[in-house]
């Protein structure tokens, strides 16, 4: 018996130029599959992309500044509700002392129901400016 050993000394150059045209053709058929325009990149410069998001970034941060600004409670609706805490503070401790005390407990409730009709009346206010500026 003879055994023979081949070695091989050179590489097998023939598959690798088969392929190449394969892939090729397989990135034409992509292109033709799915038509699609040119995008021209070259115009689209980087400065006109930052442009726009600074813009964009701008519009946003005022909207939203502009919206909290309208949406939160002026000085003066916080001084009616401090006040009007206080006055019903004062309603019930004149209730509590009863009878006596029934003029000056209805007076008090009158300037409670007055300073509530108040802050209803700013809270209506607010509601009408955030949502004309929401629109």
């Amino acid at each position: 018996k003879h055994t023979h050993k081949h070695t091989h000394t050179h590489t097998h150059t023939h598959a690798h130029i088969h392929l190449q045209p394969k892939k090729r053709q397989s990135l034409k058929a992509t292109k033709e599959m799915i038509p699609h325009p040119e995008i021209p990149i070259a115009t689209l410069r980087p400065n006109d992309i930052l442009l726009l998001l600074f813009l964009g970034t701008t519009y946003e941060l005022a909207s939203r500044l502009l919206s909290t600004l309208l949406k939160s409670k002026s000085s003066h609706e916080k001084t009616l509700r401090t006040e009007l805490h206080a006055l019903k503070y004062e309603v019930v401790i004149m209730r509590n002392k009863g009878p006596s005390a029934f003029v000056e407990t209805s007076k008090l409730e009158r300037a409670v129901l007055k300073k509530e009709s108040e802050l209803e009346k700013l809270e209506e206010e607010k509601k009408v400016r955030v949502t004309t500026f929401i629109k």
